[in-house]
């Protein structure tokens, strides 16, 4: 597993191999802090609105390879 996030001028903003790092659940009204919480990995600082790309590689419990590329849009 791999999960990488890229800004507008493809530079990684945040990376991980650890699946439930992005486990994200729901507790009545509360939203538990797990997933990624839109901030630069590196610096720590909030990232600014924007569009970022997000890009994803997993293997399925079959062994087959998956690749995944999508949109994330920060709105603050």
């Amino acid at each position: 597993f791999q999960f990488i996030v890229y800004n507008r001028v493809s530079e990684v903003v945040y990376t991980t191999n650890n699946i439930s790092e992005l486990e994200c659940l729901w507790d009545g009204p509360i939203l538990l802090n797990n997933g990624w919480d839109g901030k630069n990995q590196e610096t720590g600082a909030d990232l600014p609105t924007g569009l970022y790309i997000y890009e994803i590689h997993f293997q399925d419990f079959d062994g087959w390879k998956h690749q995944d590329y999508g949109n994330i849009y920060i709105i603050r």
